[in-house]
């Protein structure tokens, strides 16, 4: 017998979000050293996100269809969802934001790091 809901694909589930005293761990430039020289703008926006506790509305980056977007690599979907902010507020409001902003990630926030 097939079960009711045995038919819906079930969608890969975001981390939890970290308690705000271990948020910092989770940073790729700010606190870590030499991090803030190679991107002062992913460290101020980082240390943000720190400060505000890790909290950051995922309104904006659900609405654009990145709940989803790498959501096993280790970063958090507020920290995610505060640089597609940043990001889509300094680009501009294209069509295509969200793939921009994809690319942008892989390419200087989390492929940077290990150049």
């Amino acid at each position: 017998m097939i079960e009711e809901n045995e038919h819906i694909e079930k969608k890969p589930q975001p981390a939890p979000q970290p308690q705000p005293e271990g948020l910092q761990r989770y940073c790729r430039y700010f606190g870590v050293p030499g991090g803030p020289e190679r991107n002062t703008a992913a460290s101020f926006y980082e240390e943000r996100w720190v400060n505000e506790g890790g909290i950051f509305p995922l309104d904006e980056y659900e609405e654009y269809g990145l709940q989803d977007f790498e959501a096993d690599d280790g970063v958090p979907i507020t920290l995610k969802a505060m640089l597609f902010n940043r990001y889509h507020l300094s680009n501009g409001f294209y069509p295509e934001i969200a793939e921009m902003f994809k690319e942008w990630y892989a390419r200087f926030y989390i492929g940077e790091k290990g150049e």
